[in-house]
């Protein structure tokens, strides 16, 4: 999908975007064996309990990561969403084990409220890709289509049941979503592990929303015309 309007049509509509294919086979495989290698060195900070990993500055050790940051299947979707000021503000690399920790409700959330100075509400535009299979039977990412639009009780559970969409596909694929989209991880019984990446876009005049991730240096220092002039520019905030 690259037609600008498009994509900001179906955006705009669904609060959601799927990519097949984002990251292709030889690249998956390259990044899993990079998340391999590091988990051997490394212990990942965030540990969520059962298994639940995750590492928000793994970009400082792993330069096979940068191609999910600037592919060129997402970046025409970043561009036409958030324009020329688009900026790279977070990554996050995360893994899910196999775990009977079941929750009886899936945690329906939002990540930011719309900020209607920015086109269509986009404060922070969320990109997650898968790096294994996701099936039926596996842990997916989940989302309410046009709840980015709609002022809904997450508490009260009124989005309603009959409106989640339960993300599947293969590995490389990836999915756009409005941080004001309601959206949740939903496990399950029986899965398999499950690797993802996640990534915030933000804004070239608003603070860096990650107070974890830096930008590396290699990034910082990249000239690519393709890209958006600010694109590495943002600054963690320090204590």
């Amino acid at each position: 999908m690259n037609d600008s309007k498009q994509i900001q049509a179906q955006f705009d509509e669904l609060g959601y975007i799927l990519v097949p294919d984002a990251l292709n086979a030889d690249q998956v495989k390259a990044i899993n064996e990079a998340f391999d290698s590091d988990l051997q060195q490394n212990d990942w900070p965030l540990k969520r309990g059962d298994g639940h990993l995750q590492d928000a500055n793994i970009l400082l050790r792993l330069p096979a990561l940068d191609i999910s940051v600037e592919s060129p299947a997402v970046m025409p979707i970043v561009t036409a969403l958030m324009g020329e000021v688009a900026t790279f503000d977070e990554y996050s690399a995360m893994i899910r084990n196999p775990t009977d920790e079941i929750p009886e409700k899936p945690a329906w959330h939002r990540d930011f409220k719309r900020t209607e100075e920015f086109p269509f509400g986009i404060y922070a535009l969320s990109l997650v890709y898968y790096l294994s299979d996701v099936s039926e039977s596996d842990h997916c990412f989940a989302v309410v289509p046009r709840s980015h639009n709609r002022d809904i009780n997450v508490e009260a559970g009124k989005h309603g049941e009959e409106n989640e969409v339960d993300i599947l596909g293969p590995a490389g694929t990836a999915v756009f979503f409005h941080t004001a989209l309601l959206h949740t991880a939903r496990l399950r019984r029986g899965s398999r592990q499950r690797r993802t990446i996640h990534i915030y876009y933000g804004h070239a005049d608003t603070p860096q929303i990650s107070s974890y991730t830096d930008v590396p240096e290699r990034l910082r220092n990249k000239v690519d015309p393709l890209l958006p002039a600010k694109f590495y520019s943002k600054r963690r905030a320090t204590a």
